[in-house]
């Protein structure tokens, strides 16, 4: 990382948060430079991983520690599965080979612990002889200068020929931490994750009243402080006095605790100390920038120049020069005021001098229509791969729209109708994610006001000129009408009320109104926000906490009151209670009777003529009945197009539409027009559900047949239809509908017991484009694996997957394979559609450890009976060349680990398994891809020259 990047980084957390491993690093290569400069032994170097290997930290880790020679000695600053905490540790390797480690943790977090245990399994896994010691000295009472203190304990044990001679020979161990077996992680706010731990107890655990008095003192509690000088050997002061003059030497503010603390003065002389360094550097690359972009300096004089003039019409350059130099200024602003793009919140954009903001506004605009001047071929080559690192990406406008200075500027979507022709803007929003300010905007928002009922011809008018806009075709118009009921969900959204739990609730004849509310905000009662009231005497009133006055009588004559009582009565029977207990008051002023549901509160209402809402919630209701009528309106125009889309959406979402009270119905009824509607899309969402359910019939009648099949061939010992049967059954499961695949219940599993292995779908989490099936052993059955270890990816055309499947699945079944997935049809077909690449040659993946026998020469020889097979039955390949993040070893066949594609799938190979630090486990390490023989052969023993 760039020291410009680091400082970037670093000033975001000059007082407060944790600093990365990325932060930390040149610092440390800084304190490296000194202490080699004063002689000093021990080297700081940060253990951690790229993002997409953060599990691998420990073996990491333990790599660098094993490669340490005799008599070495190094530091590192650890970064435990990536996380924001950090770990020291010390570790020399004495003249007898053994290694001794020491360990520093600060906070008593719970991941040292588990740190610790996975370093001793890798170090044990590697034949080593090693002493780990370790002091979990809770030094550390905030949540952020955890690398601040390791920095501090290691450089003081740095000063030190032996860390472990820094100890007392002696000590007194933590009981408790060695006895440990298990702890909690937090994984989120709401969840943790439970960790066994094996090897705690052959850890010697070191109390922080046995370390050193210099580190004792780091402690950010002195109360702390003055029990663990109490209790050390070496400490021979009065403890009192020591932290007195300790706090006068640091300037210790009470007022200030946190920021006149030691650590805390650690920190800022860190921050201080990279200020200084980067100052100079920064200078001198901004007088370069000004030399190379001159209207910078115009703009830093507070100037906005017409951009327009400058660059566009600049007739010395290229269009790609003028591009060019408008992402350079474009991105220097941005860079200067931290302006990311996206994430950004109001509070840090209003921060921006207008000037500036305007400026990026501009520059922005002059950027599309210089890009719209390019040729098609060229700007739709930049709208599918480079317009997520341009310009164009960053959303600006909603923030800047609340600045009257920056107002003006014309919006990026509206200019990019002006100037792109109709077509390409209208299929770029139906084909493409658009992003940042490009995005396509809802034409109802301006009519979203708070308080205000929306007038159904305004909302139309909206709508209709964004059809107009944006549909010219049955396909662009299923398009546009399916946006639009995405607006007008939008709409709904802003207009949801949450529908309270309506008590019926009974209180005593005579009780004034005042007593009544007296009550309800009491301790007892005050949770209850909506609640109607009946007396002993026949009354009814409504309490709403944010009605004014929360309380109110509802007039209902007496014929309508038992009525209501009629209705409670048969609710509460229901509910298995004796209404007259229920509806008895016996000595209580006041009482919950029950909880109203939907339909006795919908009787309720009706009776007494009354909403149970407050007045926002009611406009909230009214708008949302006129967006019903529009909403049902665009959903017969898709109806008309997609009959399953349209049956999809209403049976998701006519729930929303229809369950509402008569009572606040009345005012806007649905009209005669969308109750046709209704009754078209209540018969497509039966017929799609009929359809579905018959399909899924079938497919289990056919998945029964086939397997009694194959069990009464095999019982009657006719061992050679095996094959067939097999090739049959993956066959025909392959060939299926998504639909058929699929339960009412879930995805759909077949089992074939009589010839050892089940079919399923895999990972179809997303819809139809992301199946994969699934082919299991069960005889034996295999035991639970890990997916991200080491795996093979076949790289099979999509057009012959129905035929590698079957051809796979019998060499499986011969050879006793555990578990392989190949990508379904759909999924094929989707990965050959978008931009990225990265899927394709993963066409089927057999998972390594699900055969944890087979040794590098065993699994060559299966690999190359499959890709044999392959060859003779005309398999073609998806790609001439395998996935970068893999190694080619056959014309199909390239192998690869989860640690390093588990988060991406564009890691190269080399520099996925060296950063998760698994090259000594690379079982395939001493093969090769034979280009000429199109297959798998084992390296030759490089010869030595005498």
């Amino acid at each position: 990382m760039q020291l410009s990047q680091v400082y970037d980084s670093v000033r975001t957390k000059q007082k407060i948060n944790a600093l990365g491993a990325q932060d930390i690093e040149p610092i440390l290569n800084a304190k490296n430079r000194r202490l080699r400069e004063l002689g000093r032994s021990g080297q700081l170097t940060p253990i951690w991983c790229a993002d997409y290997a953060s599990q691998a930290t420990a073996r990491k880790l333990a790599k660098a520690i094993a490669s340490l020679d005799v008599g070495g000695r190094k530091q590192y600053l650890y970064y435990h599965f990536n996380g924001n905490h950090t770990i020291g540790f010390d570790v020399e390797r004495d003249k007898s080979g053994v290694y001794k480690i020491f360990c520093f943790e600060s906070a008593a977090d719970p991941k040292h612990m588990e740190a610790l245990d996975l370093l001793y399994k890798e170090l044990a896994k590697k034949d080593l002889k090693f002493e780990i010691k370790s002091c979990q000295s809770q030094l550390q009472k905030d949540e952020f200068n955890c690398s601040v203190y390791n920095l501090a304990v290691l450089s003081e044990l740095g000063k030190y020929a032996h860390a472990f001679d820094y100890l007392p020979e002696q000590l007194e161990e933590e009981v408790s931490l060695k006895a440990t077996k298990e702890i909690e992680i937090e994984k989120s706010i709401t969840k943790k994750r439970k960790v066994k731990l094996e090897n705690m107890d052959k850890i010697t655990w070191v109390k922080l009243s046995d370390m050193p008095t210099k580190v004792i003192a780091m402690g950010q509690s002195y109360q702390a402080m003055e029990q663990a000088l109490k209790k050390s050997k070496d400490f021979d002061l009065d403890p009192a006095v020591f932290i007195q003059l300790h706090k006068k030497k640091y300037h210790y503010d009470q007022s200030e605790e946190q920021s006149t603390k030691y650590i805390n003065q650690r920190r800022k002389h860190i921050m201080d100390k990279l200020d200084v360094s980067i100052q100079p550097i920064l200078k001198k690359s901004h007088s370069k920038f000004l030399e190379r972009l001159p209207l910078l300096g115009l703009i830093n004089e507070g100037k906005i120049p017409d951009f327009h003039k400058e660059i566009t019409e600049n007739k010395s350059m290229s269009l790609d020069e003028k591009m060019t130099y408008i992402e350079k200024l474009f991105f220097v602003i941005t860079k200067k005021y931290t302006i990311n793009g996206y994430f950004d919140s109001f509070e840090k954009i209003k921060e921006v001098p207008p000037h500036y903001l305007k400026s990026l506004l501009l520059l922005r605009n002059e950027y599309l229509c210089l890009l719209a001047s390019k040729s098609r071929v060229e700007y739709e080559e930049f709208f599918k791969n480079r317009l997520n690192s341009s310009p164009l990406k960053y959303k600006l406008e909603e923030h800047c729209e609340k600045i009257p200075s920056v107002i003006g500027v014309c919006s990026l979507s509206s200019l990019f109708k002006q100037v792109f022709p109709n077509d390409f803007v209208a299929e770029y929003y139906q084909k493409q994610d658009s992003c940042g300010d490009l995005i396509l905007k809802n034409p109802l928002t301006g009519l979203l006001q708070e308080n205000a009922l929306l007038k159904p011809a305004e909302v139309m008018e909206k709508l209709k000129a964004f059809e107009k806009e944006y549909g010219d075709s049955v396909g662009l118009n299923l398009f546009v009408h399916s946006k639009i009921i995405n607006f007008l969900d939008e709409a709904r959204t802003k207009y949801n009320y949450h529908q309270h739990y309506t008590r019926l609730m009974k209180v005593k004849s005579g009780m004034n109104e005042a007593t009544m509310l007296e009550l309800f905000e009491s301790k007892e009662y005050s949770v209850v926000p909506v609640a109607y009231i009946i007396t002993e005497d026949n009354k009814l009133y409504f309490y709403h906490k944010e009605n004014h006055p929360k309380l109110k009588a509802v007039p209902i004559d007496e014929t309508n009151f038992q009525e209501m009582i009629k209705t409670a009565t048969q609710q509460i029977s229901k509910s298995g209670k004796k209404p007259e207990e229920e509806l008895s008051l016996d000595n209580e002023q006041i009482k919950v009777v029950c909880f109203l549901d939907l339909e006795t509160l919908n009787n309720f209402c009706t009776l007494a003529s009354h909403a149970p809402y407050s007045p926002g919630e009611l406009n909230n209701i009214m708008n949302l009945l006129v967006l019903r009528e529009i909403y049902i309106q665009y959903l017969s125009k898709i109806l008309s197009s997609d009959k399953v889309l349209a049956a999809k959406t209403w049976c998701s979402l006519k729930r929303l539409h229809l369950n509402f009270l008569d009572v606040v119905q009345k005012d806007v009824p649905i009209s005669s027009t969308a109750r046709e509607v209704i009754m078209k899309l209540d018969a497509a969402e039966k017929d799609y559900r009929e359809h579905q359910n018959q399909r899924n019939l079938s497919f289990q009648k056919l998945s029964t047949a086939l397997t009694s099949a194959a069990k009464g061939i095999l019982e009657k010992g006719y061992s050679f239809f095996k094959p067939a049967n097999i090739k049959d059954i993956v066959s025909a499961y392959f060939s299926k509908e998504p639909e058929e695949q699929c339960g009412e219940k879930g995805y759909r599993q077949e089992n074939h017991e009589a010839l050892g292995f089940k079919l399923s779908i895999f990972h179809a989490f997303s819809g139809v484009g992301d199946r994969w099936i699934s082919y299991e052993r069960t005889k034996p059955p295999v035991k639970e694996i890990d997916e991200f270890d080491w795996k093979f990816n076949l790289s099979i055309h999509k057009d012959d997957l129905s035929k590698a499947f079957p051809i796979i699945a019998e060499v499986a079944n011969q050879m006793n394979l555990g578990l392989f997935k190949i990508m379904s049809q759909a999924q094929a077909n989707s990965v050959q559609k978008i931009d990225s690449k990265t899927m394709i040659g993963r066409e089927l993946v057999i998972y390594c450890n699900a055969n944890p026998e087979l040794d590098a020469e065993k699994w060559i020889d299966i690999l190359v009976q499959i890709e044999n097979c392959f060859k003779k039955a005309g398999i073609r390949t998806s790609t001439a060349t395998c996935p970068a993040s893999n190694r080619k070893l056959g014309k199909y066949v390239s192998y690869t680990h989860g640690a390093w594609t588990n988060v991406r799938m564009d890691v190269p190979f080399a520099e996925g398994i060296k950063e998760t630090a698994l090259e000594d486990d690379d079982l395939f390490v001493n093969y090769e891809y034979d280009e000429a023989a199109e297959a798998p052969r084992k390296k030759m023993a490089s010869k030595k020259l005498n």
